[in-house]
């Protein structure tokens, strides 16, 4: 791979060809092939006039000046290349109305008196351009002269407008030194509004992190309440239910038949029967009926059920009220 490089960077740069495929035997042919460029190295090194070095110095420099100037030239030509490929494109395209044009100009006759008056016309026209053109030319002197006064005129306004410029550089206001004690205020006044602005956004910072903090801290606290809440509530049910089973599961109340008949009905359906006396008197005689009412009650009240005697006791004070 190395031989090879080297051969291909001779051949590009000291355009000297080899085989390297000899190279690779290294034998006779090797040196042979070899033999080339040690001979340009060998003259090359050999020493040789000043003289004979400058002439050769001079002429390869000469040699290579006209290359770059061929090189330059060809750069331009290759630019122009598209431009007249383009504008030759257009001609040739432009060549069969042009044939037919000239075809016909060619073919017609043309009379003398035509072509004489289209030559006054054309010389007539020649002479007005060159009147014009003598006629500029003879102004150009006049043009000359005008513009080398506006030049100097100009010029004087310049070297005024510089020594104002000068003069006010040199000249100091009235209160040029009050504006400059209020600029030193100023600035001091500005760092001060500075530090005070950074510290107030600093500030306001704060108080919406604290804000933000609070606010959190009540969503919090909220939804706290409502899960013990919620838990409360959980329990009461699952109390309420325990409740119920239990209830569920107690005995009914069955009253013994003393009890049932303890309280009689005396009377009729016209009133008649016993009166107010007897009625105390018959509760005296018998003081327990009360306190059993009574105890029945505290029982449905705290079972929450009704005894089975409940119609006994509506039909007996549907009889008192008749």
């Amino acid at each position: 791979v190395h031989v090879q490089a080297c051969v291909t960077i001779l051949l590009q740069n000291a355009r000297i060809k080899m085989n390297p495929k000899k190279l690779y035997q290294a034998d006779g042919y090797a040196v042979q092939e070899l033999l080339i460029p040690l001979r340009i190295l060998h003259s090359a090194t050999r020493q040789r006039p000043a003289e004979e070095l400058n002439a050769q110095w001079n002429a390869m420099k000469a040699t290579l000046g006209a290359r770059m100037r061929e090189v330059g030239v060809a750069r331009q030509l290759s630019a122009q290349l598209p431009q007249v490929g383009a504008l030759l494109n257009d001609l040739l395209q432009k060549d069969l109305y042009m044939r037919k044009e000239r075809t016909r100009a060619t073919s017609r006759t043309v009379s003398v008196q035509e072509t004489e008056r289209s030559l006054k016309l054309c010389i007539a026209a020649v002479d007005t351009e060159r009147k014009d053109i003598e006629e500029k030319i003879s102004n150009i002197e006049n043009d000359e002269k005008a513009l080398d006064e506006k030049i100097e005129r100009k010029r004087r306004e310049f070297d005024h407008m510089q020594k104002r410029y000068a003069k006010l550089q040199s000249y100091r206001p009235a209160h040029m030194d009050e504006y400059e004690r209020y600029e030193e205020k100023l600035k001091a006044v500005y760092e001060q509004y500075v530090i005070k602005f950074r510290n107030l956004t600093y500030l306001r910072q704060l108080q919406s992190e604290l804000e933000r903090a609070d606010e959190e801290r009540a969503i919090e606290a909220e939804r706290n309440v409502r899960e013990t809440v919620e838990k409360l509530r959980l329990e009461q049910l699952n109390q309420k239910d325990a409740i119920e089973e239990e209830m569920e599961m107690l005995p009914v109340f069955q009253p013994p038949p003393q009890q049932q008949q303890a309280r009689k009905v005396f009377g009729n359906m016209m009133g008649a029967g016993l009166s107010d006396e007897e009625d105390e008197e018959s509760d005296e005689d018998h003081p327990g009926a009360g306190g059993l009412a009574e105890e029945e009650e505290e029982e449905v009240e705290r079972f929450g059920f009704q005894r089975a005697d409940d119609e006994d006791k509506e039909t007996a004070s549907s009889g008192d009220e008749f």
